[in-house]
């Protein structure tokens, strides 16, 4: 009995191991399941995540990411339900698993998520990694607005977006204009001012029908990449790309209507402005007492450009008017309202239209992406006597040549003509419209003729006897005459060409190589037709005599023809290498490194001929040191400078930048983020110590909503982030060492060279 007892005893201790070991071997189980992962055109994905869905919550998750072509190779435990597959900017998507040991994944686009992406032209990382200050806006959000430029995308969509700069006035004397990128390249326009002088950067043309999105860098941590030229903001423009598999033929026409409405919330009606005369001069003591007629006398005679109601007073108190005239004149013009700028509306104003004409071509396929666009844009803007006609086309090619090495290549051809109107009615001319006007005033006489600004009643007394004495050019002006003629006339010509080599050397590893040339001619000419008052009253201001009798005109009679150009050349070229590899499922480590270089130059050259004959293109020569220096003035020398027969100014940039950013994220919630670079640049100065000064930036951020404790479900997204950096600006007009200038000594009577240090 013990034996068998003790044989029974052996058996069930057997029999547990063996229960225990087939537990163990089954817990241990496990499955290879293999595949591709593919975008919605077909593409392999490199680096999407592929991680098992556990049969419960206590097992360890096993993951991997795709390789350079799109496959993965996943082992985990044999009950393991299904995989989750995902990649920034696409939906999640979950599979459940089979008996099949190979699977075929395609990811569909998140357009919601893709508007979380940040690109930053050197780099695209999600939001919620991000440490700096940005704002996105795309397409999808604007098509049902009237889009005619950047600005019309960014204004009231973007926080600190405001006339073209982001958080104000960045800068005294610098340029505050951010700068932007277009499919990674910076992109600048820098033109001269008139005659020298400032230098501007202006908004890069761009097809608006060919943006997908817009970036905007706001602070340190997300503009420090880009150096010195960032201080300003980052505008990043991202163009459409093709999609694979179809053919696509698109074309839009738009056309816009502006209603034109004048706006007259501080505009001073009639009433209004002869209100505030009459208590001007009821309080004026110069009207009071024996020496009033004198004082009116004397301003009737030496002032100029008089308004007619402080004529009429003048007038009165000098006893040409009775008080009762005055008075009725005064209560006719009161009863006027705002008749001058209605008047100005209807003849000079108009509704404002745009015509917008786009047609566009893409198409591809596993090897080959394409994408053509032309578009015509016409502007009639409020003023009747101003145009502007764009035409752009845009040619975009990818080739992935291997699967190590994808090949992009651009161009463009940007072509602008507009017409501007010079002489304006509402004094917004450059030299106003010659007379003072008034609210009150008509362009329209009692018997119908048209208004005409006569010099007798405009002009003071010794220069209207000086032009009656010498028989000068009448100094009339007559508005509607005015009005069309010396138009200013710009023509811009802009062209970009730039290629992309792509080399992926692993699936966490690539290195890109890229070149920008941009070269663009920027042309003004302006004819001040000699029967303009312009032209006539500088005419006469140069005129000199010898005997007091006969006039000499130093200035020939004739059109004046002004003529500016400024040329850019531009080069970009940039090496760079890009780290992304997820370790142990929780460490996510990003980083590029790279070296850049930039040279841009721009030339401005401005002449005027005097003299000229448009039909004949002849003119006459003038001699300028005379000009400069004659005598016998009969207005007093007036002044003039070698910039105004002609000048040339020359700015060039260059950049030797070398420029690193790394990130690190920990379980998808805590991330840290560095950035530096260097630029070695001639615009920091002389001395080399201050050539290669880092701009550089930290930051940090917690995602609290990744966190177990935060179960807030209306709350899809909450980060705390924390960032500083040091950024800078450059004034391109401005010099850090001592700078000495001279020149043409214009002052009557001196001549000579002079010149300054500053």
């Amino acid at each position: 009995m013990k034996s068998f007892m003790t044989f029974l005893s052996r058996r069930l201790v057997s029999l547990a191991v063996l229960v225990v070991a087939a537990a163990l071997s089954a817990a241990a189980a496990t499955r290879t399941i293999s595949g591709i992962v593919l975008d919605e055109l077909g593409e392999p994905l490199p680096g999407a995540t592929v991680k098992e869905v556990p049969a419960s919550k206590t097992e360890s998750v096993a993951a991997v990411m795709t390789d350079i072509n799109g496959h993965f190779s996943l082992t985990m435990p044999d009950n393991a339900p299904a995989i989750e597959v995902y990649f920034i900017g696409y939906k999640l998507k979950r599979i459940n698993l089979t008996a099949a040991k190979d699977y075929k994944i395609e990811l569909e686009p998140n357009s919601e998520v893709l508007n979380e992406v940040v690109v930053t032209g050197y780099q695209t990382i999600s939001k919620e990694r991000a440490t700096g200050s940005f704002a996105k806006v795309d397409r999808a959000q604007l098509e049902s607005q009237n889009i005619t430029s950047v600005s019309d995308m960014l204004e009231g969509h973007v926080a600190g977006y405001t006339d073209g700069k982001i958080r104000g006035i960045t800068s005294m004397q610098g340029v505050s204009q951010p700068l932007y990128v277009v499919d990674g390249f910076p992109v600048e326009r820098t033109t001269v001012g008139w005659a020298g002088g400032a230098f501007q950067d202006g908004t890069p043309d761009i097809n608006v029908d060919d943006i997908e999105s817009i970036t905007v860098l706001k602070d340190a941590a997300a503009t420090s990449i880009y150096g010195a030229r960032a201080a300003n903001g980052v505008i990043v423009i991202t163009t459409k790309k093709a999609k694979k598999g179809t053919t696509n033929v698109a074309g839009s026409v738009t056309f816009t209507v502006q209603p034109y409405k004048r706006d007259k919330t501080f505009t001073a009606d009639s009433r209004m402005l002869i209100d505030e005369v009459r208590d001007w001069m009821g309080q004026n003591p110069n009207f009071r007492g024996a020496n009033a007629q004198s004082y009116a006398e004397n301003l009737l005679k030496t002032s100029s450009n008089l308004a007619p109601h402080t004529k009429a007073i003048y007038q009165r108190y000098a006893g040409l008017i009775s008080e009762q005239q005055l008075n009725s004149m005064l209560d006719n013009w009161s009863k006027q309202g705002y008749r001058y700028y209605d008047e100005t509306d209807d003849i000079q104003m108009r509704n404002a239209t745009t015509q917008r004409y786009n047609v566009s071509i893409s198409t591809a396929n596993d090897v080959n992406s394409f994408v053509g666009t032309v578009a015509y844009y016409k502007q009639n803007p409020f003023n009747r006597y101003s145009n502007s006609q764009n035409l752009d086309i845009s040619l975009r090619n990818s080739v992935k040549l291997a699967k190590w090495l994808t090949v992009d290549l651009g161009a463009s051809v940007i072509y602008t003509n507009s017409e501007t109107s010079y002489y304006n009615l509402d004094g917004t001319s450059p030299n106003g419209t010659g007379y003072t006007f008034t609210p009150y005033m008509s362009f329209y006489n009692e018997d119908g003729s048209t208004f005409v600004s006569k010099q007798e009643d405009r002009i003071a007394k010794s220069r209207l006897d000086a032009i009656n004495k010498y028989g000068l050019y009448s100094e009339d002006i007559d508005p509607m005459d005015e009005l069309g003629r010396s138009p200013e006339i710009t023509s811009d010509l802009l062209t970009r060409v730039y290629t992309r080599l792509i080399f992926n050397i692993t699936d966490w590893l690539k290195f890109t190589t890229q070149f920008q040339y941009e070269f663009g001619n920027f042309q003004t000419k302006q004819i001040k037709e000699k029967e303009t008052y312009y032209v006539r009253n500088r005419i006469n201001n140069f005129s000199s005599t010898n005997d007091q009798k006969t006039p000499l005109y130093n200035l020939p009679y004739g059109d004046m023809y002004s003529r500016g150009l400024n040329d850019q050349r531009a080069y970009n070229f940039r090496n760079q290498l890009d780290f992304n590899k997820t370790f142990a499922e929780d460490h996510d480590v990003t980083a590029i490194a790279g070296l850049e270089l930039r040279h841009n130059k721009t030339r401005s050259e401005t002449s005027t001929l005097f003299g000229y004959d448009d039909q004949m293109n002849t003119w006459t020569t003038v001699d300028q040191t005379a000009l400069q220096s004659f005598a016998g003035a009969i207005f007093g020398r007036p002044w003039i400078s070698s910039a105004d027969f002609a000048s040339i100014n020359e700015l060039t940039n260059r950049f030797i930048s070398f420029y690193a950013n790394a990130a690190y994220t920990y379980k998808n919630r805590y991330m840290l983020n560095g950035s530096i670079r260097t630029d070695r640049t001639n615009l920091f100065g002389t001395g080399s110590k201050y050539q290669g000064k880092p701009i550089w930036s930290v930051g940090a951020a917690w995602r609290i909503d990744e966190e177990k404790f935060f179960n807030w479900d209306k709350v899809n997204m909450l980060k705390l982030r924390a960032s500083y950096g040091i950024g800078g600006n450059i004034a391109k007009n401005q010099w850090p060492y001592l700078t000495a200038y001279y020149g043409i000594n214009t002052h009557p009577g001196v001549g000579g060279i002079s010149g300054n240090i500053s």
